[in-house]
């Protein structure tokens, strides 16, 4: 490369890191009632400069120019909170896909794999990979033995609050959560029978509350994914006991416990009802708790 490159490349990455530092500076000061730290949100790309790999197939800095017109039209109040929030969540969601085919397509995708291995078996290539993916808004993550790119709840989260009415609050605290503390991992369930009966009653209140914003449809895919998960389990932690082919009873005690406590919450009502149909069936996975579940819990592909 000649040094007329060089030059050229220089000043790009400058004016680059400019103009984030520039808006980040708008940010922070376009409404005094509202600051927000927004020079803590990674800006840059500082790993080019001191990594040998620099894993030019991605666009590292797209996840921060997405939450940077986030931040900005939330502050300038382009649109409603939920009508922002979601439109973000959709092209944040399909910028993780998009890492995710190319991370799957490259030539050295085994290397990358390592970085869940012990520590004295992670190559060089895969620590820098993960630092990578993690200063970018993102976080790189493992499953059934395979790393792939996974939604960070808290960078979507991070600097958005002080900008949000109450609903909003809810719903981005809860998304939130639920993509950080991962639900499933190689077919079976990660969290315990509490988080998810946990899950199910929050994700019912916030249906109770959101109406026809646009946060409904995510609403009530998580409710009901949360739902069909409490009833049915995966194929590695199977709701059904392995040996008795029953309804597992810490399951059953912890949905009662709900209905105790919150006995008109829609998740009460909802676990009550299921659990008067498993008595009905002896608490075995019949044809007829099958039918109660394909007609009433679980959602079409």
């Amino acid at each position: 490369m000649n040094k007329n490159s060089n030059t050229n490349a220089f000043w790009k990455k400058t004016f680059l890191g400019l103009a984030f530092i520039s808006l980040a500076i708008v940010l922070f000061s376009c409404k005094n009632e509202k600051k927000i730290e927004v020079f803590s949100i990674p800006i840059g790309d500082t790993l080019a400069t001191n990594s040998p790999y620099a894993f030019r197939e991605f666009k590292w800095n797209a996840a921060l120019q997405l939450k940077m017109e986030l931040l900005t039209d939330l502050q300038l109040q382009k649109d409603s909170n939920d009508v922002l929030i979601t439109k973000f969540i959709d092209k944040y969601s399909k910028l993780s896909e998009d890492f995710n085919d190319k991370l799957y397509g490259l030539p050295y995708y085994d290397s990358i794999n390592t970085f869940y291995y012990d520590p004295e078996e992670v190559l060089p290539m895969a620590k820098a990979f993960e630092k990578k993916v993690n200063e970018s808004g993102f976080e790189l993550r493992a499953s059934e033995g395979m790393a792939y790119i996974g939604e960070s709840g808290a960078f979507i989260s991070q600097n958005v609050m002080p900008f949000l009415d109450p609903l909003s609050a809810s719903f981005l605290k809860i998304y939130a959560r639920q993509l950080d503390f991962t639900c499933c991992e190689d077919a079976g369930i990660v969290i315990t029978d509490q988080e998810l009966v946990q899950r199910v009653y929050v994700w019912g209140k916030l249906m109770d509350q959101v109406g026809e914003s646009k946060y409904k449809n995510i609403v009530e895919n998580s409710y009901y994914g949360n739902l069909d998960l409490l009833f049915t389990g995966l194929d590695n932690t199977p709701a059904f006991d392995f040996d008795n082919e029953k309804f597992r009873q810490e399951l059953i005690d912890e949905m009662q416990i709900m209905i105790d406590k919150y006995p008109q919450s829609r998740a009460a009502i909802e676990f009550q009802k299921y659990l008067e149909i498993l008595k009905t069936e002896n608490y075995l996975y019949t044809e007829k708790v099958q039918t109660y579940l394909k007609e009433n819990i679980q959602q079409e592909p």
